[in-house]
């Protein structure tokens, strides 16, 4: 019972294949022997049955092209052909009728060769970011407060130093990415929010080299605690 079932199915796989066809596909077979038409968007091989109709009609003119209009009014005799002959016409089907594929793209996304030259220029010129500002920021956040409590503060404790930068690191960390992620979320829920010129690959990209700069300078910092550490 399996294989039946099994051999069915395959059956009605193969048979539901359809392919498909371009105007210009059809339109290379258009002769007597190799004769295929286009009749409301399906393509049919109509090359065996060519001789037969000529008994009646030499339909030879039909061949590569879409017949629609003339197999509704035969030819021209504003008759239109019996439930039989729409019978056959099914019985010499091979497939649907596709667009051709440079129909598929609009003429304005089309390839230009000056624009995406400009574009590339534009993009080589461009200086979105720049490193500059992000480590100036960061070098005055850290060594300017450091330097400051040194000479000026009495009560200063560089272990107190370390554990707000480490605290300050840490939030760094994890407020932006939540920030973003919520901006980003709600953004998609209030239509109002797309009005804010948030360019969120900017700052990004802005912040995460404030991060790394702050780290790096209490890395430097540091680095004599380290040193100290590993030699004990």
């Amino acid at each position: 019972m399996k294989i039946i079932i099994t051999l069915l199915f395959s059956f009605f796989f193969i048979f539901q294949i359809t392919y498909a066809y371009s105007i210009t596909d059809v339109s290379e077979h258009d002769s007597r022997k190799d004769c295929w038409v286009i009749f409301e968007e399906s393509v049919y091989d109509i090359s065996p049955y060519i001789a037969q109709h000529d008994e009646y009609l030499d339909i030879t003119d039909w061949c590569g092209r879409d017949i629609t209009e003339d197999f509704k009014d035969k030819g021209g005799l504003d008759i239109d052909h019996k439930g039989s002959s729409y019978s056959l016409l099914e019985t010499l089907y091979i497939g649907k009728v596709t667009e051709e594929k440079s129909d598929l793209v609009p003429d304005s996304l089309k390839y230009d060769d000056t624009v995406t030259q400009d574009i590339k220029e534009e993009i080589n010129n461009s200086t979105p970011y720049n490193i500059f500002i992000p480590l100036l920021l960061s070098f005055s956040l850290y060594w300017i407060p450091y330097l400051l409590c040194i000479k000026k503060c009495k009560r200063f404790s560089l272990v107190k130093f370390n554990a707000f930068w480490n605290s300050i690191l840490f939030l760094l960390l994890f407020i932006p990415g939540i920030l973003f992620g919520i901006f980003m979320i709600l953004r998609y829920k209030l239509a109002s929010l797309w009005n804010i010129d948030f360019n969120f690959m900017y700052w990004h990209v802005e912040l995460s080299l404030v991060m790394g700069l702050l780290a790096l300078n209490h890395f430097i910092q540091r680095i004599k605690i380290y040193f100290s550490q590993l030699r004990k």
